[in-house]
């Protein structure tokens, strides 16, 4: 097996950015005797509308920038071997278009299928693509998007559209893009909302407001749901237990502040949160190097459902008790 580099998140854009891709250039060309592996979001297609082409995108992509383009033309020249793995960015380089195209563009008829073995042979043998994962002896290679749901498609295979699409790769296209604001995102973004907020103010002048308006908008239509359903069955059911409870706290809390009892609901609503919900999904939601449960979303599910189920019994309970039949109306 061949000594390997592997490089992720490069994010080659339709702009030129230079310094990513010379120091990649200039990491190729330094290791002729690799395999060169770019493993995932080699290329910014979530950039792309639906209607671009990325078999015409990513080898523009990389035609932009004539020291990348040299060095992978002269990697594969001179025997070596280029994967690409799909990442959540540019998940379209699964399509076989897109490979012939990049195949085209680096070394005449370069492509093969990522079933093809590496052996020896020419350029035509030694540029893959590979749609999720790889293996070179021991060691294990993939993007790992699919570990996060919000940009994990409904599956690593699935053909790359519109409902396959995960949640941060829909509001990367529809809001990232079409505002261009990558760089901005990539160079400037930090953890302060108000020095955030200036950045965006730089950029798009009082378009900001409609932006801002814009992206709350795409975050309601955004069904995190339809992105990665099976992952989520277990968690709806958990919120679809609590809904006997929800029902009975509208119900009775309706009742009891109708009669006049407003006092306890209002203290059973405020110990739910305070004392069940809040410390409940932090110790579940938690990383366990943290000291939590690692759950996830999942725990924050279970808090909910325990929550509503201690309210739901502590409302029938003062209901049953019958205190709200002596308050004055």
């Amino acid at each position: 097996m061949r000594p390997l580099v592997i490089v992720s998140d490069v994010h080659l854009g339709h702009r030129r950015c230079d310094d990513v891709a010379d120091d990649l250039a200039r990491l190729v060309a330094s290791h002729p005797d690799h395999e060169i592996i770019l493993n995932g979001d080699t290329f910014n297609l979530s950039c792309d509308p639906w209607s671009a082409d990325p078999a015409v995108s990513a080898p523009a992509m990389i035609a932009a920038h004539p020291e990348l383009r040299a060095a992978l033309e002269g990697h594969l020249a001179a025997g070596g071997d280029l994967t690409f793995v799909a990442g959540n960015h540019d998940m379209a380089l699964q399509r076989p278009a897109v490979r012939v195209a990049l195949a085209s563009l680096l070394g005449r008829d370069a492509g093969r299928s990522s079933d093809a073995g590496s052996g020896p042979g020419g350029a035509e043998a030694r540029l893959s693509v590979e749609p999720w994962m790889l293996r070179r002896g021991a060691i294990h290679i993939e993007h790992g998007h699919l570990y996060d749901p919000g940009n994990s498609p409904t599956h690593p295979l699935a053909e790359p559209s519109p409902r396959a699409e995960p949640v941060g790769m829909e509001l990367t296209r529809h809001f990232v893009g079409p505002y261009d604001l990558w760089e901005v995102l990539a160079d400037r973004w930090t953890n302060s909302a108000a020095q955030n907020l200036g950045v965006m103010y730089d950029k798009l002048g009082w378009g900001v407001v409609t932006s801002s308006l814009y992206y709350c908008g795409l975050l309601g239509l955004v069904n995190l749901e339809t992105a990665v359903p099976a992952r989520l069955n277990r968690d709806r059911r958990a919120g679809e237990a609590a809904l006997p409870a929800l029902a009975t706290i509208n119900v009775l809390s309706g009742a009891l502040r109708g009669a006049g009892d407003t006092r306890w609901p209002w203290v059973i609503v405020l110990f739910g949160y305070l004392v069940v919900r809040i410390p409940l999904t932090y110790m579940l939601t938690n990383p366990v190097s943290s000291g939590g449960y690692g759950w996830g979303l999942y725990g924050a599910w279970i808090a909910m459902f325990v929550d509503l189920s201690v309210r739901g019994s502590l409302m029938a309970a003062r209901f049953l008790h019958g205190g709200w039949r002596r308050a004055r109306v």
